[in-house]
């Protein structure tokens, strides 16, 4: 099978630097452009199906990736973002401010080892009502691997469009590297990230490529 993973196109809060996690926030004009550029470089890939986080940032992408063709799109809570709790809506100035010795505890966190002091770094959290990294990643990750088990005996191309945060989980996993591993990768928005996956065998064939956006976006 062909596992195609796609980002969401820019969102307001992405170009104001807010924390989205669950709550949603539209795709920018340069969002839209974005994914219909991406749509265009998909329009003769014979996906079987395709698999969107349910928020509506990832359901306008999966609809422009798909050009409109008659092919089965299912929008599904499992594919959400990591919930970031209380801090959604949020810029990270604005949760200093509010909460300095917290952001300042979550900040020095995402530049520690978990494997150095700390075994259970990926099961706790600091962020209030938020989910830890091992929640997310378990989550997201068990409905990735029943796509998987679906299709693995395919020669189908499958299309999932997800967050920054949530496929970079779904590369860790499918590179069997920790979750904590996640922030070494980097998503822009838009791009495509192609797995070949066979019973024996997981070949990562694109990672965050954006050549679809060989177009100018700023016409």
């Amino acid at each position: 099978m062909h596992l195609l993973l796609v980002r969401h196109g820019e969102t307001e809060w992405n170009v104001q630097r807010r924390i989205q996690g669950w709550t949603n926030s539209a795709l920018t004009p340069l969002g839209e452009k974005q994914v219909s550029l991406l749509g265009k470089r998909l329009q003769y890939t014979p996906f079987a199906a395709a698999f969107v986080s349910d928020s509506v940032r990832t359901q306008q992408t999966g609809k422009a990736a798909l050009s409109d063709r008659d092919i089965p799109m299912f929008p599904l809570v499992d594919l959400r973002e990591t919930s970031w709790g209380n801090w959604e809506g949020k810029t990270a100035a604005e949760i200093n401010a509010e909460e300095p010795e917290l952001w300042s505890r979550f900040v020095k966190r995402g530049h520690e080892d978990p494997d150095a002091d700390q075994a259970d770094w990926e099961a706790t959290t600091l962020v209030p009502g938020g989910e830890t990294i091992k929640q997310a990643s378990d989550r997201i990750n068990g409905r990735i691997t029943q796509i998987i088990r679906d299709y693995i005996e395919t020669d189908h191309w499958i299309l999932v469009v997800g967050h920054g945060g949530s496929l970079r989980f779904v590369i860790t996993a499918l590179l069997k590297l920790r979750p904590a591993a996640a922030k070494q990768f980097h998503l822009d928005n838009a791009s495509l990230t192609h797995f070949s996956i066979s019973p024996n065998r997981i070949v990562l064939k694109l990672l965050n490529d954006c050549s679809h956006w060989s177009e100018s976006l700023t016409t």
